[in-house]
């Protein structure tokens, strides 16, 4: 009666877990235990516990789940005594088991290896179904994750003679089990092809139950799709094929923004600014996205970017981009800079990348350089090579809620200076032909989910640029709807900078939100002799309101600088329209 008192609990432990559960009791809760049971929780730092943390059944119950996980498979408690005042129950810990051995059984010597399990891992050691019940969902996991999704695993030839546990293990592999096509329920506008090569479930590759876990997340990361129910499986003739019930989303936009700010040039006049942005998503139905933005920042100054991103390269795990920016400023200088980047994509929310850019920057107005002191503006040829990081966990790729964004760049690169032939040779005495420059950025996004339709945005930026020779028309431009808020696009230079954004959301339909935010930054400037530090920061409020075919934008706001007073008459409003198709 005894071994099969034994077996049962041990049944219990292996399969269920479950434990005796009593409801809460009020009054005074008391535990009556012997000496020597005393002295044996003592040394299992457990009687501490026992006596400050169990105040009543419930509690109790959990803590002998931990006498349990020592050895003590007998361990049990009587209730004595319950009503209204008082709750006696008496504690008795039993024997204390140990292997005597675990063996290997028929498990193959490869799982042995890839889940760290040593034939006398156990031997001599306490009884703890808990580690054994590890052990097993390891050889569970790389089972199903190397084409065996059926695999099971059990104790056999169970024995116990007095106090010594011996058993061995049982392995059932099943059918070796091999991914076949992968089928869409409805007519999306997206290549089956490119969904098996971004969800790495190729035909006659072997099961992977990790792959089958991501495939949520990877797809709730892609605009132009959702999820509309999860992955059916069909098993047949040692295959699988993967079932997706797929709703093609409207994802492409095309945005327009109308910016009205003081003039600094014409007192009392606005000036009127722009931005065009397009971005085309899911090309060619295989993933491919092209992303254009134009933009007017004064009279004089204008810029453009372009970029270009390929998934799955080649059906490899590889996602190549490609990005090209010009900016010209009024007068006085114009850059371009073109970069290619490399991801390697394994299905996690977080990317590893590498990038090479070069940049050129020419002078456009020289006559001011002729007679400058301090060189501040060269003509310059610039190739930087970088490592690049990417983490998303956000819940939709447009509209989050919750989750969090990471992005980090790192690079260094070999300057040239280029002499200008309309300037003077002097002006280029103190500075060397060529030099070593290094810059990193960082963005980092997390979103809160304060109740519903109330969401708080908390983002925080930065830079850092250093080099044998800096000029301004190296610098970090800031300022504006992207960045510092209550100011004009790419208002300020900076060599180092950080900016924190707090924001706050409130969703009153689908896609319509009302905003109040707050900028506050630390900017920096050391070039030559030029150098200074400002703390500019905006304030300010807006709306998105969701109409039939897009989304119409209003933004308000003003800030204060060491250059810009705190007033409504340097504020700045944006308008702008978001149509998606």
């Amino acid at each position: 009666m005894r071994i099969i008192k034994i077996l049962y609990l041990i049944l219990l432990l292996l399969l269920t877990g479950i434990f005796q559960v009593i409801g809460q009791e009020r009054g005074d809760f008391r535990v009556s235990i012997s000496e020597s049971d005393r002295e044996k929780l003592n040394e299992l730092n457990l009687l501490v516990v026992l006596q400050e943390d169990v105040k009543n059944l419930s509690a109790l119950n959990q803590w002998v789940s931990q006498v349990y996980e020592n050895g003590y498979l007998l361990a049990n408690f009587d209730l004595e005594n319950m009503d209204s005042l008082t709750t006696s129950v008496r504690l008795e810990l039993g024997e204390r088991f140990e292997w005597a051995t675990l063996t290997q059984g028929n498990l193959p010597d490869q799982l042995l290896s890839k889940t760290g399990y040593k034939p006398n891992f156990f031997n001599q050691k306490i009884v703890n179904f808990r580690k054994v019940s590890r052990l097993f969902e390891k050889i569970i996991d790389y089972s199903e994750n190397n084409g065996y999704p059926f695999a099971s695993i059990e104790l056999r030839a169970l024995e116990i003679l007095n106090t010594q546990v011996s058993a061995e293990v049982a392995f059932n592999p099943g059918p070796y089990i091999v991914f076949d096509s992968l089928s869409l329920v409805s007519k999306n506008k997206i290549k089956p092809s490119f969904l098996s090569a971004y969800l790495k479930i190729k035909p006659g590759s072997a099961y992977d139950q990790r792959k089958i876990d991501n495939i949520p997340d990877l797809l709730n990361s892609l605009p132009y799709l959702s999820l509309k129910d999860q992955p059916v499986l069909y098993f047949a003739n040692e295959q699988c094929r993967v079932s997706l019930d797929l709703i093609d989303q409207k994802a492409s936009a095309f945005d327009g923004i109308i910016g009205f700010l003081p003039n600094e040039n014409e007192t009392g006049k606005l000036l009127v600014t722009g931005q065009v942005y397009l971005e085309l998503e899911n090309l060619f139905r295989s993933g491919k996205r092209l992303g254009l933005n134009w933009q007017k920042v004064n009279s004089q100054s204008q810029g453009l970017d372009l970029a270009y991103d390929h998934p799955s390269f080649f059906r490899l795990p590889i996602d190549f981009g490609f990005a090209f920016n010009l900016y010209k400023q009024d007068t006085t200088f114009l850059n371009r800079k073109l970069g290619l980047n490399i991801f390697y994509n394994n299905n996690s929310k977080g990317r590893i990348g590498i990038n090479y850019r070069r940049e050129v920057s020419s002078l456009l107005e020289t006559d001011t350089m002729r007679v400058s002191e301090s060189p501040i503006y060269a003509d310059y040829n610039l190739n930087y090579y970088g490592l690049l990081y990417r983490y998303n966990s956000l819940d939709h790729p447009i509209f989050p809620t919750i989750g969090w964004e990471i992005k980090i760049d790192a690079d260094i690169g070999n300057k040239n200076i280029i002499k200008n032939a309309y300037i003077d040779d002097d002006y280029y005495s103190d500075i060397p032909d060529q030099g070593f420059q290094w810059m990193t950025r960082f963005w980092i996004d997390k979103y809160f989910s304060l109740r519903p339709r109330n969401i708080l945005h908390m983002k925080f930026s930065g830079g850092y640029m250093d080099g044998d020779q800096l000029f301004l028309n190296d610098m970090f431009r800031l300022g504006g709807l992207n960045s510092i808020r209550g100011f004009n696009e790419m208002f300020f230079y900076a060599s180092n900078y950080i900016i924190g954004t707090l924001e706050y959301r409130y969703l009153f339909e689908n896609e319509s939100q009302l905003v109040v935010f707050f900028d506050g930054s630390y900017l920096g400037l050391d070039i030559n002799n030029e150098s200074y530090t400002d703390y500019p920061f905006g304030v300010g409020a807006g709306i998105s309101i969701s109409t039939g075919a897009g989304l119409l934008n209003l933004i308000y706001a003003v800030g204060k600088s060491n250059d810009q007073p705190f007033s409504v008459r340097f504020s700045k409003i944006h308008i702008g329209y978001t149509g998606r198709f």
